[in-house]
């Protein structure tokens, strides 16, 4: 029986791994897996200068009224990188914070850079911001509703 159930098992070994489809998806699969690890290093790479201003973790300055950035969605950081490179954002003279954004997207030079960056930024924890005010909710939202009527 022994000789039977390895001689079945080597005709399926040879059945499935000899199809050059399988061994297609599997060598990319791998090469996948592989891209995504280069493009963390690489996002890891341009990051430092982003960290300027969003802080070495990403968690944001609020001095510099750079938002905490660690951990968001690697689509959204995407987007606004694009829109900044773009000059869909960052362009209103009102808007500090997104006049001094414009230039520094612009140094991710390609498209890819801006995946890596947002990528990697998608890879960290996220920060838990701290609460730094303090003040009564019923009494801040009776004096909204007061201005916005």
């Amino acid at each position: 029986m022994q000789g039977v159930l390895q001689s079945q098992r080597r005709k399926w070994k040879r059945h499935v791994w000899g199809k050059p489809t399988v061994f297609l998806f599997l060598l990319l699969s791998g090469g996948a897996t592989l891209a995504q690890a280069n493009d963390l290093m690489r996002g890891e790479q341009l990051y430092p200068l982003c960290g300027v201003c969003h802080g070495a973790n990403g968690q944001g300055d609020q001095q510099r009224s750079a938002p905490a950035i660690a951990g968001l969605e690697a689509w959204y950081l995407e987007t606004q990188l694009l829109n900044f490179r773009k000059g869909l954002r960052g362009y209103h003279a009102e808007d500090a914070a997104a006049l001094q954004m414009r230039p520094m997207a612009r140094i991710l030079r390609s498209d890819a850079d801006v995946k890596a960056v947002a990528g990697y930024l998608a890879s960290l924890p996220p920060v838990t911001l701290v609460t730094t005010v303090s003040g009564d909710r019923e009494r801040g939202k009776n004096l909204y509703t007061t201005c916005s009527t």
